[in-house]
């Protein structure tokens, strides 16, 4: 599944900034900063894109909610709609009401039964998927470095990386996050993990035919090897 690293995270949101303002028409404007919200608010939460994060109203998120567990305020935000009923909630760190005030400022719908992510007319916003497409196309974003496409999904998926690769954060409370299950996940990203990762799992390698013979142990390290090419090498440099 393809998804964004940092560098190319921090280019489309560069290019949307830029992007939301460049149209005169006031309707594509409008369009265009809500989807670079709507992209905001996707790499962070790793929401679904579409009916699930088309769903949450204004009435759904309480932006100094405290955890009564580390006493620390977030951002906390129901979710009505969700394929699994149990995980109906999110966490985002509190500095996020910024952005939800930036999505309240632009779209002036602030009551409690309008939609966080409206469109004009006060109805759940349709067409972000084709105008996301257009948008990676424009800023050269469109594919990854295996020439895979992506789409609004990758988002939700570069969220799964990053929290995986560089958080670190377990596979149970990721699920309850995404609102997934434990199994989807290792499905999914087990195998990206690893191959990310491979150097992690790959032990030092010694070409045997470039060690000196006859040499001071001392100079030729040893560590991490086994035990067995800990004894080639003693050999080799003529102390086995």
């Amino acid at each position: 599944r393809p998804f964004f690293n940092d560098k190319e995270i921090v280019a489309l949101q560069k290019f949307m900034l830029a992007w939301s303002k460049e149209n005169p028409k006031p309707i594509t404007k409008y369009k265009r900063t809500l989807l670079r919200y709507y992209v905001d608010f996707i790499l962070a939460s790793g929401v679904r894109p579409g009916k699930e994060i088309g769903s949450i109203k204004v009435k759904h998120i309480q932006t100094d909610w405290r955890n009564p567990y580390d006493k620390k305020t977030y951002v906390y935000v129901s979710m009505p709609h969700r394929k699994t009923k149990e995980n109906d909630y999110i966490i985002l760190p509190h500095a996020f009401r910024h952005t939800i005030e930036g999505i309240l400022n632009h779209t002036k719908r602030t009551e409690l039964e309008e939609y966080l992510f409206p469109a004009v007319d006060g109805k759940p916003i349709q067409g972000f998927p084709e105008m996301f497409m257009h948008c990676l196309e424009e800023s050269s974003l469109r594919f990854d470095n295996l020439d895979r496409a992506r789409c609004l999904y990758s988002l939700r998926h570069t969220y799964a990386t990053q929290r995986i690769l560089k958080d670190r954060v377990s596979w149970d409370v990721l699920a309850e996050q995404m609102g997934t299950s434990v199994q989807m996940l290792q499905v999914h990203y087990v195998k990206m993990k690893k191959e990310i990762e491979a150097k992690k799992f790959a032990g030092p390698v010694i070409d045997f035919d470039l060690l000196p013979k006859n040499d001071d142990p001392q100079t030729v390290s040893l560590e991490g090897l086994s035990d067995e090419d800990k004894l080639k090498v003693m050999k080799i440099i003529g102390k086995g």
